[in-house]
């Protein structure tokens, strides 16, 4: 706006303006003219497309979510694995453990035995 404009010219220039709005309006095209139905038809595509490309990021993200399920589902079953196998392990250690405890007492009972009967054959031949 310029100092020296008056109420005259901007109410000029705001019809100018209105009247630029309302050809602008008069020209678009009809909705139901080639020009819009191409143009409909190019955002029906675009869509198309963007849904395209949402529903393989869908499905990727899925495929993603359903891989670290089995890498964990492995995982733990590796690890259940090993428990069990540390566990049967322990268990043979055990077992081994107590057969050498059995098998030492048996051999402690057999020296035992065996000392009571020299003493009582010395003894026997004493006497």
């Amino acid at each position: 706006m310029k100092k020296t404009d008056t109420f005259a010219d901007r109410r000029k220039e705001a019809e100018a303006a209105k009247a630029r709005l309302l050809e602008k309006y008069k020209t678009r095209p009809a909705p139901d003219s080639p020009e819009a139905l191409e143009r409909a038809a190019a955002i029906q595509a675009r869509n198309a497309a963007q849904a395209e490309r949402d529903a393989a990021a869908a499905f990727k993200k899925k495929l993603k979510i359903e891989q670290q399920r089995i890498e964990a589902e492995s995982a733990a079953a590796i690890l259940h694995a090993e428990q069990r196998a540390a566990a049967q392990i322990k268990k043979a250690e055990d077992e081994k453990a107590r057969k050498a405890a059995e098998a030492k007492a048996v051999v402690d009972e057999a020296a035992r035995k065996a000392l009571r009967d020299a003493r009582y054959a010395r003894r026997k031949a004493k006497g």
